[in-house]
Parts: C-alpha cells; structure tokens; sequence
C-alpha cells in the first residue's frame, strides 16, 4: 500500500529591506518610527545622509545578504514576509513472501518488506523559512527471513529461521553537493564532504535565518541479524521444547 500527503506550510517573519542590504540606511526607523543615526565606529560621526559606502560593506555580508528574499508582506504587523511551501510525505509498504514445500515433511519460507519514505519539508520550524533551505530525508525499513520446517514425526518438528533487519536515514540539504557554498560565499577551510557543504546556518538579529538546517546531514543505517531454531516435541498432553541459544 502506499500513501501521499501533501501539507501547506507557512511562516512569517521580518527579512531587510534592499537598501539596507546597499548600506542605505536614510529611511530606518526604530520601532516607534523614529529616524536611526548610523555612526561610522573609526571616525565616530554620522554617516553623511545614513549611508554606508559600499567600499565599507563587507564582501562576506554582501553576499550573503543575497539570499535574503524581497519583503511580501504588507499588512503582517510587525513581519514583511511570508515564507510558503508543500511539505510532502511519502510512504509505501511492500511485501513478498513465499512458502515452497520441498517434500511432504520439509517446507521452507521465504519473506521480505520493506518500507520506503520520502519527506520534503520546505519551511522548517525553528530553522530558515525558505524554501530553498528546506530538507529532504529518505528512510527505508527492511525485514527479511529465511523459515525451514522439518517435520521429523508427527509427534516431532524442527524449526530454524535466519533474519535480517535494516533501517536507514537520509536526511540532507538537497542542494549541498552543487557547489561549495561556503567558499562563494568567503568562508574557507569549512567542510568539503559534498554532502554536508551546505550554505552556513546564520542568524541575524532581527531577521529570519539563513542557510541548511544546521542539524543535517543526519545518515546512518542499522543492521541486525538474528539466528533461531527449537525442536519441539508433543507427548501425550504434553510439550517439550528445545531453543539452543
């Protein structure tokens, strides 16, 4: 069987304006609408009309202000912009077994399922909004067993089975193996591993945040085996059996 969900996801939040990412400061206001004086923290003066020089922006700061979006919002109160997506989920459930008697007092089963998932979440709760940053993870379930039954009398039977189990997790920014995002964007020596060379997760005061989850990527996979056989054996009203650990 299998199952599709489809989720709206919103969120608000406040992202600069575009002159403010310039170094154009004429038009900030605090809270209660009053004018913000911008002062030059070498000359201690105010900048001449609240403008910083682009020679002064950092090229760091510059580019990653390129990522915050354009404000959406204008009647959201205290916010400016609104983030939306369709998170996705999706799960499928398979199965296969089959039973073989190889005589009448020998029967062997074979099994397998599995479980595969698929989620996209593209506003994360707690992390950046966008879309662009949102994460992707893939699961997988796995069970399979091998079953033999010997029928030694009537009274008398074998059994012995041989398991396997597996889960995995795969949850990642889908677009960190693009390119190295850090290095574009001036910081060097991070990490290169393709998997995990997402944007830097950055929070600015004020703003909503920006970059991959910075609690992805999270892979791993879990095996267990198992091994079992009893022998049981029915006398008169009673039953006696044999599990070698």
């Amino acid at each position: 069987d299998s199952l599709r969900l489809v989720d709206a996801e919103s969120q608000r939040g406040v992202v600069p304006s575009p002159e403010f990412l310039r170094g154009d400061f004429a038009r900030a206001t605090d809270s209660f609408g009053r004018p913000i004086r911008i002062t030059d923290t070498l000359s201690r003066a105010p900048f001449p009309n609240n403008q910083i020089p682009a020679s002064r922006l950092d090229p760091v700061a510059a580019k990653l202000g390129s990522y915050f979006p354009i404000s959406n919002l204008t009647a959201g109160g205290p916010y400016n912009y609104v983030a939306q997506g369709d998170g996705t989920n999706e799960f499928n459930n398979f199965g296969v077994k089959v039973d073989h008697n190889a005589s009448a007092k020998d029967r062997f089963t074979v099994s397998t399922f599995w479980q595969p998932t698929t989620v996209w979440d593209p506003v994360t709760a707690g992390k950046s909004p966008l879309p662009f940053f949102g994460g992707a993870n893939r699961t997988l379930n796995l069970l399979t067993y091998v079953k033999y039954l010997r029928t030694i009398t009537p009274a008398m039977f074998l059994e012995t089975s041989a398991n396997f189990s597996r889960r995995t997790n795969r949850e990642v920014w889908p677009h960190s193996g693009e390119k190295d995002w850090a290095k574009e964007s001036g910081f060097v020596g991070g990490i290169t591993n393709p998997v995990a060379a997402g944007l830097p997760f950055l929070t600015i005061t004020g703003y909503i945040p920006l970059g991959a989850n910075n609690t992805i990527p999270k892979i791993w996979a879990f095996n267990n085996y198992q091994y079992a056989g009893s022998l049981t054996w029915i006398k008169g009203m009673h039953s006696v059996e044999n599990h070698p650990g």
